[in-house]
């Protein structure tokens, strides 16, 4: 909800906010629960590298996956 909010805010009109999530990620956190993670950082941080540089202005306050894929998120208000 606070990415969305910020979308919005006059002060950071000029950025895009968006929300991504790195997934469950393999790494030292996570070791205890590898049979969970689905992805390692090396694989992922480049996919959320892509999704970054290809959001637009229009894109803003938006979720994202890391692999790009935009969420679909309603809210009440």
């Amino acid at each position: 909800m606070i990415t969305r909010l910020l979308s919005f805010d006059p002060d950071v009109k000029q950025f895009t906010v968006i929300g991504l999530g790195p997934g469950f990620v393999k790494t030292d956190m996570t070791k205890d629960s590898t049979d969970q993670a689905i992805g390692n950082v090396e694989d992922n941080v480049p996919l959320m590298i892509k999704t970054i540089e290809n959001v637009t202005k229009k894109d803003s306050g938006s979720l994202f996956e890391f692999n790009g894929r935009k969420l679909r998120v309603e809210v009440d208000y």
